[in-house]
């Protein structure tokens, strides 16, 4: 008699039982042309209920698979290091610079000179990087990137090394004379009180956490890191000629003011003339880079307009403002010292050159300088003063009886006044006839 058991109590062989001839008959695979064998583990990780059939495995070497592996990666990666960027300042010279000319589209005499470095620092500030004038990893990135090893050599240049040395309170050595060279102090290679001094002003003119230790990234915003060789970190000696900066304002002309209106750019026409297209622009530039709008190009606006130009060694023709003198009549003095806020935008209501004149806030801030005290308004300085029917040289000109507006009278049918708002305190014909004039007797 034939007993047959229910197929829902008959011994079934489990997934291992199942996989393992399957794998055993599949341990050889073909990867990228070289046989690789692969270790099977499903057996010994997977427990099979007693009796089921299982092939025992055995598991093959990682090794072989690895070292398969690695030959076929090695056959087809490269790597090649990164070039040593080579920093360029005034003064470098050789092939490097020629690069550095050749992209930025001046001439390629192989020579960083006045006109290099002006139109490195114009680079820069164009592309919102330290204006500096050196161009380091950042100013090469920017410029399409560092070229490589070059032939011909530079001079003048600074290496960048991967290797940091951080200087801080206590270091000593030729390091820290380059250090101390770069920040225009004395190079005694100690880094003492008069160093971290140094440091910590330079750190917070930069925007720097100021610690007063020299890390990559102050040593980035020194001009970079200067290497094992720091025979190549010293600058020239001479000075990069015409780099006093030159305060310009409203009625300066010259070759300077021609720079400036360069690159100003839009409406301005480079005619060598501050005149008011040329304060509107200057003024807008101001206020796009959250600068005091004063309409005077300063250090501060130079920089914002790409830096001061160095190449441009004419002389300004800027309008006098010397020093006031302390001989001459109180007229001369009351007009020198007026003139030394030409250009300062009319604000109604403003009595400071900061925040701006009216024209009776001028002539009260002129004449507090000199230590007259007068009365605030027009009509009330025009009761305060004594009249005169002729006047000289630093009398006040009314118009309008109360006065409405007053001016400093300089010359037979000119003033200096602030006019009204719109425009910026000037000398201008006197434009209509006065209602009178008053001076000053003590």
């Amino acid at each position: 008699m034939t007993i047959t058991t229910p197929r829902h109590q008959k011994q079934r062989p489990n997934l291992v039982a199942k996989i393992a001839p399957a794998v055993t008959a599949r341990k050889a695979v073909v990867f990228g042309g070289a046989a690789l064998t692969l270790p099977v583990t499903a057996a010994s990780t997977l427990t099979a209920p007693a009796g089921a059939a299982v092939a025992p495995v055995k598991a093959a070497t990682p090794v072989q698979a690895t070292t398969a592996l690695a030959t076929s990666v090695a056959s087809t990666v490269r790597t090649t290091p990164a070039p040593t960027v080579v920093s360029l300042k005034y003064g470098s010279t050789g092939a490097l610079v020629k690069t550095l000319q050749q992209r930025l589209g001046i001439t390629q005499d192989g020579s960083f000179g006045p006109a290099t470095l002006t139109a490195v620092r114009t680079f820069q500030a164009q592309k919102s990087l330290l204006v500096d004038g050196v161009v380091g990893p950042a100013t090469w990135q920017a410029l399409g990137g560092f070229p490589g090893t070059t032939t011909g050599g530079t001079t003048g240049g600074t290496t960048t090394d991967t290797s940091v040395v951080w200087l801080r309170y206590g270091s000593s050595g030729a390091l820290v004379k380059t250090l101390q060279q770069r920040l225009g102090i004395t190079q005694d290679g100690s880094f003492g009180p008069a160093t971290l001094t140094a440091v910590r002003a330079f750190q917070t003119q930069k925007g720097l956490l100021v610690d007063g230790q020299v890390g990559p990234t102050t040593w980035q915003a020194l001009g970079g890191y200067p290497g094992t060789d720091t025979t190549t970190t010293e600058p020239p000696t001479t000075r990069p000629p015409a780099c006093e900066v030159t305060t310009l304002r409203y009625g300066s002309n010259g070759a300077l003011v021609t720079a400036l209106q360069r690159r100003l750019g839009g409406n301005v026409a480079a005619d060598g003339d501050f005149g008011p297209a040329t304060l509107a622009a200057v003024r807008a530039l101001q206020s796009s880079k959250g600068l005091p709008v004063t309409g005077v190009v300063d250090t501060a606006t130079w920089t914002a307009a790409g830096g001061y130009p160095c190449d441009v060694t004419t002389t300004p023709d800027t309008p006098d403002t010397p020093d006031v003198p302390t001989n001459g009549t109180l007229g001369q003095r009351i007009i020198a010292q007026a003139k030394q806020y030409l250009g300062v935008p009319y604000v109604w209501g403003g009595a400071t050159p900061a925040g701006g004149f009216d024209c009776s806030g001028l002539t009260q801030y002129t004449f507090a300088k000199l230590g007259i005290t007068i009365p605030r308004v027009a009509s009330a300085q025009q009761r305060f003063l004594t009249p005169v029917s002729t006047p000289q040289p630093g009398d006040l000109v009314f118009f309008g009886t109360p006065a409405h507006h007053v001016g400093i009278w300089v010359s037979e049918g000119t003033m200096l006044a602030a006019p009204y708002p719109g425009q910026v305190v000037r000398i201008q014909p006197i434009y209509n006839t006065p209602s009178g004039y008053g001076r000053y007797t003590g």
